[in-house]
């Protein structure tokens, strides 16, 4: 899903990552939700920080949707919706 350039401009970045992040995915059967879920894929990928779990389903969740959490002595979240 990203290009090389991309990639390695991300992993550049990612290198000075101290603590894990997870990549919390709600995925349908959609083209938007395959989209996200290569998109998560490619930036786990690129760092040992990064791990991607997919959430598990219920009636508030809109499909797809990511949230990246940081992991650590101050966790905290950020969610998208799409």
């Amino acid at each position: 899903m990203l290009d090389n350039n991309i990639k390695n401009q991300l992993k550049s970045h990612f290198e000075s990552l101290t603590q894990p992040v997870e990549l919390l995915i709600a995925l349908d059967d959609s083209k938007k939700s395959a989209e996200v879920e290569s998109l998560a894929n490619d930036l786990a990928s690129l760092s040992d920080k990064f791990t991607v779990n997919k959430k598990l389903s219920n009636n508030t969740i809109i499909f797809p949707s990511s949230d990246y959490m940081y992991k650590g002595p101050k966790s905290s979240n950020i969610e998208f919706q799409s």
